[in-house]
């Protein structure tokens, strides 16, 4: 406490500046299946030294391996015995333990991170487990990818997404993506999820969690398990088709190799807003999130001015430079005093405002061509 009285000099350090923010793990998989072992908690794997303790046999380290072709990352490993039914992959929770896909809500106390994208490879066909998948993927602000049944035509598919199907493909979450079919490497048939989440992982690594991975090289994909037409002018393309009623594919045109095609959640075609972007949804999550950590050291400090300005250009200050980085297009944030009543500034309540625009991918060109005589003015004598 300052003195009273002094014949001298003194400091005081005041701060209004905003803090960094440090923007939350994107890239991480959680993976849940069946291996060797049983785990009681989520286990963090960087890299093939880490994955060899799961063994040869079941559906982890099969998952693993395909993963591993596109980069090493942090993947939380959740596994069951290999003779895991769809209630094991679920799980359970008790007073003194948590099983299954129940133990990813550990992960941030026990790593400081969150998996981002979930995947189940070989029980996610089952609907129990799919709607089990959505519900973690809400609760950790992920997405989930999850396959459609091996062996389905083009055709079931598309009804699978209507009450007709033959089985259930008919949520609309937007934090899910059904993938369709499945894809070969040689003679064995690999997930297409599984896929999806290695080149989601090194998508953000290489271009930025901002980035839509569609439209990019498939790895060690030689087949795919049924025939898709591709084409990228042809609305009546199997890819095509399959887009429209929220499937995300692979396409293969004359040239193009196996690619991931398709940018949006399950939730389209019901819903057509922003946000059913994938890469918009994640985006979204990313810098909510981040934004939410970096509060922290503002918490239970005094209900004043400087802090509370300190809050907003903390918040300003990292969505400019997510404008920066091409993350966003543009950002903002706002203290509005009339948007808490009295009563709730009273009991320690403050509302900050801020907004943001992802940019969504370029999904659709345009060309305008025209036939026309103007260039033949142009035509001199010899």
């Amino acid at each position: 406490m300052p003195a009273n009285y002094l014949h001298g000099v003194e400091t005081i350090e005041v701060e209004r500046s905003g803090v960094p923010v440090k923007i939350v793990k994107s890239g991480v998989v959680g993976l849940t299946g069946s291996s060797a072992i049983t785990t009681t908690k989520p286990v963090l794997c960087l890299n093939q030294t880490d994955d060899a303790q799961f063994g040869t046999r079941g559906t982890i380290p099969t998952a693993l391996k395909i993963m591993r072709r596109y980069c090493n990352g942090a993947i939380l490993v959740i596994s069951q015995p290999l003779n895991a039914t769809p209630v094991d992959i679920i799980g359970t929770v008790t007073e003194v333990a948590k099983s299954g896909l129940e133990q990813l809500q550990d992960s941030f106390n026990r790593y400081g991170f969150d998996p981002k994208i979930l995947v189940a490879p070989g029980f996610d066909t089952n609907a129990t487990v799919a709607a089990a998948l959505i519900t973690h993927a809400h609760k950790l602000g992920a997405v989930t990818y999850v396959d459609a049944p091996p062996g389905a035509t083009r055709n079931q598919i598309m009804a699978a997404r209507g009450p007709d199907g033959v089985f259930n493909l008919r949520s609309a979450s937007i934090r899910l993506r059904y993938c369709y079919p499945f894809v070969k490497n040689g003679d064995t048939f690999e997930s297409l999820a599984t896929h999806s989440a290695g080149l989601r992982v090194l998508h953000d690594l290489e271009k930025g969690f901002w980035a839509s991975h569609s439209n990019q090289a498939l790895r060690g994909v030689t087949d795919i398990a049924l025939p898709l037409t591709a084409r990228i002018d042809d609305a009546s393309s199997d890819a095509n088709l399959l887009n429209e009623v929220g499937i995300t594919t692979v396409f293969n045109s004359y040239g193009t190799g196996y690619r991931l095609w398709g940018n949006r959640t399950a939730a389209f075609p019901t819903a057509t807003k922003l946000a059913v972007f994938e890469s918009v949804r994640r985006t979204a999550d990313i810098i909510n999130e981040s934004i939410r950590y970096a509060q922290l050291q503002f918490m239970d400090l005094p209900y004043n001015q400087t802090n509370i300005d300190m809050i907003v250009q903390t918040c300003g200050a990292f969505l400019r430079k997510l404008v920066g980085d091409g993350a966003i297009l543009g950002g903002e944030c706002w203290f509005n005093p009339d948007a808490t009543t009295k009563e709730e500034k009273a009991n320690g309540q403050l509302r900050i405002s801020y907004k943001f625009t992802p940019p969504p991918p370029i999904e659709r060109i345009t060309n305008e061509s025209e036939i026309t005589t103007e260039y033949l003015l142009t035509l001199k004598a010899a």
